[in-house]
């Protein structure tokens, strides 16, 4: 842990020049090699991936940090909401983007859904009002399973059995397939 006037020093120039609505900038906008717009060839795009696009992942680490400067009970609502609005209706179904731009109004870019993406915006908490396949499949009388890599949550309420799902055969991620306990929710 840093000392509290560090954290109030990082949270205030993080703020202030790297904080956007969905997620945090990697380049302050007044830095010289600024890419304010994810476009152009293989080449452009790939000279501006670190070079000022915004990362939605990142603003797990915010949060944390905010509410370590604020106190535990500081409410991180308002940095979440442009975020879970374009999860419910922007970029594919229940998708968060890889990237936006850096500049306003912040298009969104390259994977629509995903990982670290949604799995730091569902480490925040994924509504539990909002309806997966499973559930809505179930709801119309099928039966329902799920085979693959499960990126919703270690909690129970988030595992499938408790998302609509009646059957399923998943992991967490690569080190599940490596693990000597499977079973082990904090995989």
């Amino acid at each position: 842990d840093l000392p509290q006037a560090v954290n109030e020093a990082v949270l205030k120039v993080t703020t202030e020049h790297h904080l956007t609505p969905y997620g945090l900038r990697t380049l302050s906008p007044k830095a010289a090699r600024l890419y304010a717009r994810y476009e152009g060839d293989s080449h452009q795009r790939d000279s501006g991936y670190h070079q000022g696009p915004v990362w939605p992942w990142l603003i797990g680490s915010f949060c944390d940090l905010y509410k370590k400067v604020h106190g535990p009970e500081a409410s991180v609502a308002p940095f979440l909401t442009e975020l879970k609005r374009h999860y419910a209706e922007d970029y594919g179904l229940d998708g968060i983007a890889e990237i936006f731009d850096g500049a306003a109004p912040h298009r969104p870019n390259g994977c629509p859904w995903q990982a670290w993406s949604l799995a730091e915006f569902l480490r925040r908490g994924i509504p539990l009002s909002e309806k997966n396949f499973g559930e809505l499949f179930k709801a119309a009388g099928y039966r329902t399973g799920l085979i693959g890599k499960w990126h919703l949550g270690h909690r129970p309420d988030f595992l499938p059995h408790n998302l609509g799902f009646d059957h399923s055969v998943f992991f967490y991620g690569n080190t599940s397939l490596q693990s000597t306990k499977p079973d082990d929710p904090e995989m």
